[in-house]
């Protein structure tokens, strides 16, 4: 699929606790952040919800019990509700049901509709420490082929620091590209971060203090390399940026640094969407999200 400079079409997944009729804690935060970043794109809005999983389990039972065939009345009204409330905020909305299950219907939809963004919550059976990423959350980091904005517990609205993430490959020109985007029409603050891992030498070749050396030395070289291409980078951004190399485990390097500077959206991207490496891919992903007080937003590979 092609990718598109600017997001004009943002779809939501939508999810419902049928045994309450209510939107999950989840959906109501990614609701949220859909509309704030669809009134600052001009985008409009696609609300998809599956009505695959419109039952309940009952733990009494030990069995699942089907609500009905959709979603029950009360729960209409909530899901119409969230187009209305879009259109009185300006936004061109709909709501779309399906009998896809929820991530097979959002990947096809955005395949289909060539959407632009999708914006979905963490959920999980424990909701309510916000901490596990959902089952359809995952699918979508290693399957989708547009970007995908997992929002955070304790974040929605507006977004004032955005932090990217570059090994300097072709996707993370992609990340960086999205990332400075994003911080032109929102106004947010940009720091670009790369990750420079300590390399061990083998010991046998040097003796104590010229082993420490060497390491020193190389990481030294490798340091200052990563920060002239860093230099070069965003000398060519759109915006100003703040950039950073730091000495440690890319996943370590995020996590601290997202802590640090406040963020409320990391950008990362992905190198592969299907298979195992999809699969691993998908995995670091989800610690990350996991692992950070901030929004995750996780750029496939150009296509």
């Amino acid at each position: 699929m092609e990718r598109k400079a600017d997001w004009k079409h943002v779809v939501v997944g939508v999810d419902v606790e049928p045994a309450e009729v209510g939107l999950t804690a989840g959906t109501l935060r990614a609701v949220d952040q859909a509309m704030w970043i669809a009134a600052r794109y001009g985008a409009g809005i696609t609300f998809l919800h599956s009505t695959a999983r419109d039952r309940y389990f009952d733990p009494v039972g030990s069995g699942y019990v089907v609500v009905g065939e959709g979603p029950r009345e009360e729960t209409m009204e909530l899901l119409q509700g969230l187009v209305e409330r879009a259109r009185r905020e300006g936004l061109a909305a709909e709501l779309v049901l399906d009998e896809q299950e929820p991530a097979e219907l959002i990947r096809s939809f955005v395949e289909r509709t060539r959407s632009d963004l999708v914006v979905a919550g963490k959920r999980s059976t424990a909701e309510r420490d916000g901490r596990r990423l959902g089952r359809v959350s995952k699918r979508l980091l290693r399957t989708c082929p547009v970007p995908v904005w997992v929002t955070n517990a304790g974040h929605s609205g507006p977004v004032r620091t955005v932090v990217a993430a570059t090994d300097f490959s072709p996707v993370s020109e992609a990340v960086v590209a999205t990332a400075a985007h994003f911080a032109q029409r929102t106004g947010a603050a940009l720091h670009v971060v790369h990750a420079v891992p300590i390399e061990f030498l083998p010991s046998a070749d040097f003796g104590s203090e010229s082993f420490q050396h060497r390491a020193d030395l190389d990481q030294s070289e490798r340091m200052s390399a990563a920060r002239s291409r860093l230099e070069a980078l965003r000398a060519a951004l759109p915006v100003p940026a703040i950039v950073h190399v730091l000495d440690r485990p890319p996943y370590d390097a995020l996590r601290d640094y997202a802590a640090e500077a406040q963020a409320d959206v990391v950008v990362i991207g992905t190198a592969a969407r299907k298979g195992l490496a999809g699969f691993f891919i998908g995995n670091t992903a989800e610690w990350l999200v996991d692992a950070i007080d901030a929004s995750l937003l996780v750029v496939p590979p150009p296509s």
